[in-house]
């Protein structure tokens, strides 16, 4: 994957395509360090260009004052964890290399709740860590049996649900998971600016691989109806696993992304690579247009805005 260019995603079973915002990503500013004071900060990126992590992650705590809400200086301070990280435990880093780094984090969010760019380098903070929890081992060569049914949902339903609540490990071995019966209506930023697929029946949308999407955004949910029928009854001793087949890009708000401030332009299948030479465009025949016409009419969510007693309707929220 070149650098810039948004995420491939390919799975089973029906079509769907996202240019979606990462749950904390924004658009990102590159300036300031992290708690200020620009030569301890400065101080900071030469031990790390000469491999001497502590003293580089020592410097960026340590530093007083400054703009707790710098995408720059969080990058700077993940990188020299992470340089640590592999230093001590080539590859990858073990586990518990990256406490520090979220307990850092965690701790910049709480104590400035105002600053968007420090949630995100929070959120960024697990992701710079992998972890795996099981291993299986076969003593068997053979390809096993199984057998693959093609169903098409019968349904297909797009909508708002909101944020499923994070539960985050209290012993720091696990990732974080999401609590879906536990959803807040509203975020701490608003989705990448644009137009989105209209709410409502989209089943037209993922009947195949084509350049028409479904664009969902933060926030979204697409339903997905199969009608039972169209399994065949399990054999004894047979047991069903089900498989979702997305063809399709996710478009996130980084600065290393390319247009992360816009949902357009909306690659297509064809293109050469993303951003696609002014020579390519998307699709502008008859009917690509009436799809943009017809279901690409939704302008982004504003998330983060107080709600007055006349404003209390979050599907009223995108109308203004």
């Amino acid at each position: 994957m070149k650098r810039g260019e948004p995420k491939r995603m390919t799975r089973e079973l029906r079509r769907t395509t996202r240019l979606l915002p990462l749950c904390f990503a924004l658009a990102l500013s590159m300036a300031g360090p992290l708690h200020g004071g620009a030569d301890a900060f400065d101080r900071g990126e030469k031990a790390m260009s000469v491999g001497d992590y502590e003293s580089a992650l020592t410097l960026f705590e340590d530093s007083p004052g400054g703009d707790p809400d710098s995408l720059r200086s969080g990058s700077e301070y993940r990188q020299a964890n992470i340089g640590k990280a592999i230093a001590g435990h080539p590859k990858e880093g073990a586990a518990t290399d990256y406490d520090r780094e979220i307990a850092f984090f965690e701790k910049l969010a709480t104590a400035n709740p105002k600053a968007p760019y420090a949630f995100l380098n929070f959120g960024f903070s697990y992701v710079d860590t992998v972890y795996w929890d099981q291993i299986f081992l076969s003593e068997s060569s053979q390809a096993p049996r199984a057998v693959l049914t093609r169903a098409d949902a019968f349904a297909a339903d797009l909508h708002f649900r909101g944020f499923s609540k994070a539960v985050i490990d209290a012993a720091r071995t696990q990732p974080e998971h999401f609590l879906y019966d536990e959803v807040s209506p509203v975020s701490q930023w608003n989705p990448t600016q644009g137009f989105y697929t209209h709410y409502g029946d989209v089943r037209e949308l993922v009947r195949g691989a084509d350049d028409m999407p479904v664009i969902m955004g933060s926030g979204d949910e697409m339903r997905l109806l199969f009608d039972p029928a169209a399994f065949p009854p399990l054999a004894d001793g047979w047991k069903r696993d089900f498989l979702l087949l997305v063809d399709g890009w996710a478009k996130d708000a980084d600065a290393n992304t390319a247009f992360s401030t816009s949902v357009a332009p909306l690659p297509f299948h064809a293109m050469s690579a993303y951003p696609y030479a002014a020579a390519e465009h998307y699709p502008d025949d008859e009917a690509h247009r009436e799809y943009q016409s017809k279901y690409n009419t939704r302008p982004a969510l504003k998330l983060v805005r107080p709600l007055d007693n006349n404003r209390g309707n979050i599907t009223e929220l995108w109308r203004n």
